[in-house]
């Protein structure tokens, strides 16, 4: 009776695990059943139940029983799971193909799909411009307001005047533009949206071949699994695009590039390495990485010297090149080759950052990716002469390469402001493969040789660790993107409902109000206090209708900045429309203005 007792105890600790599973992939739900409301919306509470059912179990166990007997228990059930898992066991490659397709589904199911702020407003506008043949471009007041207002009110977020005092410049670097150009020239404007889920499914595919390479097909689909329910990449891939996600698939597409002895991946390693630097220039560093692994593999192979200096040659053609249009741009745009939209490297990096990010960026990691602690453990282990259970090292060369990788893709980003990164890791993306790969590996060996039982436990621990991920992407808001999406329905109200000679003066939205009306828009924060109704005026005798796009949290900026200068201040009349949950306002700026009542 006791037995049988404590064997529903164990069952019932397993289901608890097994829907705590579910709830973490899919945030949970309410039912209605009989009419009784049953609802389970996060892990807590099934996991409880799991601890508590466990204890119990041990706590009615006689005291002989409590070791192996309870061990044997726990073996039965994962046995019993074991049997059902082996009968629809997919191969490690359809895992991972399941994986990067569900990354890509998910980009377009999830994904916001919409001009944001100055990042996504910078790409997407510069792939428009580069379908036109042009680098920069004149702002559409330029010339009515030019005694008037300097260049930099005129200029959007995502973009700066550039050296010739006349135009303006997205800031942001050109690969993914140049990508999002030809999917605008092939398939319309709204195909730039297609690019980041795809190449979120070609950073997953290609960090399971990375995991192939480097020990198994099952580390890589495991890898595969573990990047695409990671947190960051969730985020970046359901928010406005930028170039975070691409430049991971970039680099990752060009180290298992450099793995293959052949000429035609030679070349290819070496263009998705420049499309890489084009996209991030400032992890330019990391081709040697790639370049390195391209040769210690032609090496270790035997190759000869002409053979390794002609695959070099043609890894460099395309790597080198990309290094001197990123110059060329740079000098054309702002004086100097080292000088980006974002100014200089002096501007960017600061000693002063490197500490905070030092301790914020392994918090980060842990937080949003446990299984990293499989690194730091497996290394203690092995340093303390323990013996591995798996006799296979893996691929060594190909381990250094993606340690070293990692490394080297943080520290170029070690002097960097955080910014968001105490919750949001996107700098770090590229990084993210080579850590799951080589976590993975470790876990792995730690592990020991997975027979049936063990396999299943693992089988169930990546299924937490990924639910986990995707979790904790939800609580950061990877699937709720509405704060996003104003947007582009503030935008699109503009375009419908306002004239065609109508002006904004605005911040956030001076980009995309201008992407989705067409309208012209002049930066508030970049105005002067003492100009703001003199601006006003001249825009309305010239027979302009200017407005005040205000979103919730630039209100307070806005009065304070021109409290005392102008009536406006007071945002004290009746708006044209306002939009809730967030909150963005539409005021008309002219004279005749009525106070609210």
């Amino acid at each position: 009776m006791r037995r049988g007792l404590v064997r529903g105890l164990v069952v019932l600790g397993g289901l608890a695990t097994c829907w705590a599973i579910v709830v973490l992939w899919t945030g949970g739900g309410v039912w209605s059943i009989a009419g009784v409301r049953i609802s389970s919306r996060g892990p807590r509470n099934p996991t409880l139940l799991a601890v508590v059912s466990s204890f119990v179990a041990w706590a009615i166990s006689a005291p002989g029983y409590r070791g192996t007997g309870l061990a044997a228990e726990r073996r039965w059930f994962l046995d019993l799971a074991a049997r059902l898992i082996a009968r629809v066991r997919p191969p490690a490659a359809v895992v991972a193909g399941i994986a990067a397709a569900g990354v890509v589904l998910v980009g377009f199911t999830e994904g916001a799909w919409v001009v944001g702020a100055s990042d996504s407003y910078g790409y997407v506008s510069q792939a428009h411009l580069w379908t036109i043949g042009a680098l920069r471009q004149e702002p559409a007041l330029a010339r009515a307001l030019a005694e008037d207002v300097s260049l930099d009110v005129l200029t959007p977020l995502g973009y700066r005047p550039s050296i010739d005092g006349k135009t303006i410049a997205p800031t942001y670097p050109s690969g993914l533009p140049i990508v999002m150009a030809v999917f605008e020239t092939l398939a319309g404007s709204d195909s730039v949206f297609w690019v980041v889920p795809m190449f979120a499914g070609v950073l997953v595919w290609a960090t399971y071949l990375l995991g192939g390479r480097l020990h198994s097909p099952l580390i890589g689909a495991l890898a595969a699994v573990l990047v695409a329910t990671s947190p960051p990449v969730l985020v970046q891939l359901t928010d406005a695009p930028m170039s975070d996600v691409p430049a991971a698939a970039l680099w990752m597409v060009a180290m298992v590039l450099a793995t293959i002895d052949r000429r035609v991946s030679a070349f290819g390693a070496g263009g998705a390495t420049g499309l890489a630097i084009l996209t991030r220039p400032n992890l330019v560093p990391l081709a040697a990485i790639v370049l390195g692994l391209l040769i210690a593999r032609l090496i270790a192979a035997g190759r000869s010297r002409g053979h390794v200096v002609q695959h070099v040659a043609l890894f460099s053609l395309l790597s080198v090149s990309a290094c001197l249009v990123t110059a060329a741009i740079n000098n054309a745009l702002w004086g100097s080759p080292l000088t980006s939209g974002h100014g200089t490297l002096r501007d960017l990096f600061r000693l002063s950052n490197v500490w905070s990010n030092v301790v914020l960026y392994p918090l980060v990691f842990v937080r949003q990716m446990p299984i990293v602690l499989a690194l730091p453990v497996g290394w203690l282990l092995r340093r303390s002469a323990f013996r591995w259970r798996v006799n296979a090292d893996g691929d060594r060369t190909l381990r250094l390469a993606l340690g070293t990788f990692a490394v080297l893709a943080v520290l170029v980003y070690i002097a960097y402001p955080a910014y968001e990164s105490r919750w949001n890791l996107r700098f770090l993306i590229p990084a993210i493969p080579a850590v799951l790969v080589l976590a993975c590996f470790a876990l792995f060996l730690l592990a020991g040789r997975l027979f049936e039982t063990e396999r299943t436990a693992a089988l169930l621990a990546l299924a937490v660790i990924a639910g986990y991920g995707v979790h904790t992407a939800r609580a950061l808001g990877a699937f709720e993107m509405e704060n996003v999406r104003r947007y582009a329905v503030i935008g699109r109200y503009v375009e419908r409902e306002l004239a065609d000679h109508t002006v904004l003066f605005a911040m956030l939205h001076s980009g995309s109000a201008t992407y989705y009306s067409g309208r012209p828009t002049l930066r508030f924060d970049l105005l002067p206090p003492s100009q703001l109704d003199s601006v006003v005026a001249t825009l309305q005798q010239r027979g302009y209708e200017p407005y005040l796009l205000v979103d919730s949290q630039e209100r307070l900026f806005f009065q304070d900045r021109f409290r005392g200068h102008s009536r406006l201040a007071a945002l004290d009349w009746q708006p044209l429309v306002s939009l809730h949950s967030p909150s963005v306002e539409i005021y008309s700026v002219r004279a005749d203005a009525t106070p609210r009542p």
